[in-house]
């Protein structure tokens, strides 16, 4: 009886049964939701959603999780979360995480603006800024910086324009969607970090003009755009409520404004829910 005692004294503990779960089920264009898995496999683990892949990033012991974005574009429908995790002479095991987009209900928006505002779009260099910062917007962290809720990087700011607008200029221009939300203030307001993050750029460019971009880690990041003046240098850890610049009308702008934008993993989602809840 020692023996056998003894014996099953040294075989391995059962590993933890592999889970996967979504933080939920139903989810309205330009929101995100969170995957987590845990157990055995759980560091090997794959996800891909709609668009691609979605990086999983540890979360403690045996834990890891990732967000999934859902675009302000995206149809309403039934979408599903792919997860994949090695298993040894068994091959992967798959599991299938379904949920649904809401339907959206984003108005059309018309800006007026000068013939001069309207040709920054046009200006020599603008494509090719644009194209840049989207590209450093996709940026993916393996650290994340950010804590619980974000704050609004204008104190005071009033909304006047929210996230996913279709748009046009001077009623005939095509003009992309709404990435953001627009917080209107005096020229001069400062901007403050809506959370924790290192700064990846401060520069200027045609369109966006004055621009700072945060990076918050593990795919999420802050563009603000419009700004008078930047505060802050590139390579920089700053806090959430740290004046990064001040609010302007430089660029492809109606007045004195911020525009906030939120991406994770490159896609544009609305900022607001943010505001309250901590992904």
């Amino acid at each position: 009886m020692a023996t056998l005692l003894g014996l099953l004294l040294l075989l391995p503990l059962p590993a933890a049964a592999f889970e996967a779960r979504l933080s939920t089920t139903a989810v309205p264009a330009g929101g995100v939701l969170a995957v987590s898995v845990q157990g055995a496999g759980a560091d090997e683990a794959s996800c891909q959603a709609p668009p691609g892949a979605c990086p999983l990033y540890p979360a403690g012991p045996g834990r890891r999780r990732g967000l999934i974005a859902v675009p302000a574009e995206t149809p309403p429908g039934l979408y599903a979360v792919e997860l994949s995790r090695p298993r040894r002479l068994r091959g992967d095991e798959r599991r299938s995480l379904p949920y649904s987009v809401l339907p959206s209900s984003f108005t059309h928006q018309d800006l007026t603006l000068s013939a001069e505002k309207a040709a920054l779009a046009r200006s020599a260099g603008a494509e090719a800024a644009t194209a840049r910062l989207e590209e450093l917007l996709a940026l993916e962290s393996p650290e994340r910086l950010y804590e619980g809720i974000f704050q609004l990087p204008v104190e005071g700011g009033r909304l006047t324009s929210q996230y996913g607008h279709p748009r046009t200029v001077n009623r005939s221009q095509p003009w992309p969607r709404h990435k953001g939300v627009d917080l209107a203030a005096r020229e001069g307001t400062p901007v403050l970090a809506p959370n924790h993050a290192l700064v990846a750029l401060a520069t200027s460019t045609p369109v966006q003009g004055g621009v700072v971009v945060l990076d918050h880690g593990q795919g999420v990041l802050s563009a603000l755009l419009h700004l008078k003046t930047l505060d802050v240098r590139v390579g920089r850890v700053v806090q959430r409520g740290t004046r990064v610049g001040t609010v302007g009308t430089t660029g492809f702008s109606t007045g004195p404004h911020l525009h906030w934008e939120l991406r994770v993993h490159g896609a544009a989602v609305d900022p607001l829910p943010w505001l309250t809840s901590g992904y």
